[in-house]
Formats: C-alpha cells, structure tokens, sequence
C-alpha cells in the first residue's frame, strides 16, 4: 500500500491505490460517476474518503474558509425548461460571487441520487435541485438540517426546503376552461409520462379534471423511449380521426414540439380543422411553428433567478426551518 498524507496525496497515487486510470478518478471527482461501474465507483470513494482528498482549487477555498459553489441538479438538460432555469440561477449567483455546477440526472432517478452524493457538501454553499421524484429521503440522512437547499419547479411537502414554483393548478384550469366555454371542445386528450411521479404533473392533471370529467378525459402514455413516443403518436391520430373536435394537451413543451409539427402535416391540425392543440412551453418555438397556437407560458429563466435569491437568503442565515413557496405565475395566451 501506498504510505501518504492526505496534504501531499495526488490524482496519480489515488488511481494507484483503487487501481484505477488517472481519468477515472478525474471522472469521479467531476460527477461523472455514469461512465464507470459501481464497483468501480465505490473501489475510488473508499480511497478518496480514506486520504479526505480534495481538489486543489476546492481546497483553497476551504483553506480560505469561503465556499462559493453551488451545485445546481437539473432534471434533464435536453430540455429548454432545464437549460433556462440554470442560467437564471447562473447570472443571479455570480452577482454575489458564487460559481455553479450543472448536475444533469437524465431523467433518472439514480443518477440524481449519485451526482448529489458525488459532492462532499462541507464544499458546497448550498444545493438547487429540480427533483426527478418525491423521494429525496437519502437527502435528509446524508445531509446537515441547516446546509441550503431550494427546491425548483417541484413541491415536496414533507421536507422543509424552499420551493420555487410555477401556479401548475390555476393556469391548467384556466386553459381548459377556455377551451371548453369559449371553443366548445368536450374532449381533451393528454399526452404526458404517466411514470412521473412529481408534484407539477400531478398538479396539471387536478387543474385538467376540475373541468373535464373522467368520461371527457383521455391520457396517452408519451413514454420515454422512441418506441413509446411512435406507439403513442398512433393512438393519437386514431382518437382524433374518431372525434376531430378534441383538444390535445400537452402536458410538456417537448411533446408539444414533437407532436405539432407531425400533426399539421398530417392535416390533422389547422386552419379549418376544429383539432386544437395546447400545453406548457418554455420558448417562442412553438409560436414559429404555428403563430396560432395558444399555449400556457412558463418563464424558467425567473424560477433560476428566483432561487438564486432565496439561495443567498439562506446562506446569510442558514435556516432550513424557514420554509417558503414562491410562485412565479405562468401566462396562459387569449384571444
């Protein structure tokens, strides 16, 4: 065994003590535990953690006793919603002087989980994460009450950290009341990942069924492969042919980008169609596709910088106790 204090350690000897390449311990420390395997993954921890190794410019910083990076947890960064977000973050933290590190979880569950606790937190200032689940249990043993965390776009209530958030409920409601009392449309169709088990989609369903009834209603599966997304298009098009005067809800702007386009060449969707199409959008996109459209607007980039500001509150007196939920209200496009 290599004989070595932790002041003196390097990349080089901890890679010969796991037994390991230089560029997989650099991949561990930058958060990128994905790419190896988990015995792998626990072989580099355990020597990491043995030695208390930490990189040089986080070690300055401690060395220092300043901490300004915050890690930021990002559902999946495919999305605009995700990458928007981040960058609201971004530009309110580094007014203060603090970096930040983008965690992308890729829409899994694991993932999120092993990006968080790739991070020794007595490192970090604090935590924003946009949660894949309701189940963040592992936070509450792994981290300090007191270390700052805010919760983005998502509502969990048994925890006690900040939330920032969008009216997912009220806009919902409002949309498809328009549509129904103004547009006279007695069917709506929801296009959404039924496996999601997170406040706002369960939040845009309640807002859909406090004006569609079970009978009106019909949930289409979007999935998460192609495969899914290609079955779930065909179903799609079957209902629609079977009942034209129907409104499709998107329950996410990357369904409402996939379907539209495919549904307007379709002639399923247009001008003297009575099919109409809405849902949640983050961009202009949509709106370039089909100035038409109304569609309920959410504003990621002021969730970020909302956030960010509730963030610097908590780091001058860190308080997780103090719990508050800021809504940030989307739009909803009339005539």
């Amino acid at each position: 065994m290599i004989q070595m204090t932790h002041q003196k350690i390097t990349i080089t000897e901890i890679a010969q003590e796991a037994q390991v390449s230089t560029a997989t311990v650099s991949r561990y420390l930058n958060g990128k535990a994905d790419l190896m395997s988990e015995t792998t993954y626990k072989r580099v921890k355990k020597v990491i953690n043995k030695y208390n190794y930490v990189p040089n410019t986080m070690a300055r910083q401690l060395k220092n006793k300043k901490k300004h990076i915050v890690a930021v947890s990002a559902a999946d960064i495919t999305d605009y919603f995700s990458i928007e977000m981040f960058k609201g973050i971004t530009a309110e933290l580094e007014k203060h002087g603090f970096n930040t590190i983008l965690l992308n979880s890729a829409n899994s569950p694991q993932k999120e989980k092993q990006n968080i606790l790739s991070f020794d937190t007595d490192l970090l200032a604090g935590l924003i994460i946009q949660p894949l689940t309701n189940n963040l249990k592992f936070l509450k043993s792994e981290i300090k009450d007191d270390f700052p965390i805010v919760l983005l776009d998502r509502e969990i209530p048994e925890t006690n950290w900040s939330s920032i958030v969008t009216n997912n409920l009220q806009i919902t409601r409002d949309a498809c009341r328009y549509f129904k009392q103004q547009k006279n449309i007695s069917k709506i169709i929801l296009v959404a990942d039924e496996s999601k088990n997170v406040s706002t989609i369960k939040q845009r369903i309640a807002g859909i069924k406090e004006v569609y009834d079970d009978s009106e209603l019909q949930i289409i599966d979007s999935g998460k492969s192609k495969t899914s997304f290609t079955r779930a298009y065909k179903k799609l098009k079957q209902a629609i042919k079977q009942n034209p005067q129907t409104l499709i809800f998107a329950i996410k702007e990357r369904w409402l980008i996939e379907i539209l386009p495919r549904l307007m060449y379709a002639g399923l969707i247009g001008k003297h169609q009575p099919t109409l199409m809405t849902g949640f959008s983050d961009s202009n996109l949509i709106n370039i596709i089909n100035p038409t459209i109304k569609v309920i607007r959410q504003y990621p980039f002021k969730m970020g910088e909302t956030a960010g500001k509730v963030l610097l509150k908590q780091l001058k007196k860190p308080d997780n106790s103090n719990f508050k939920r800021i809504e940030v209200p989307a739009s909803f496009d009339r005539d």
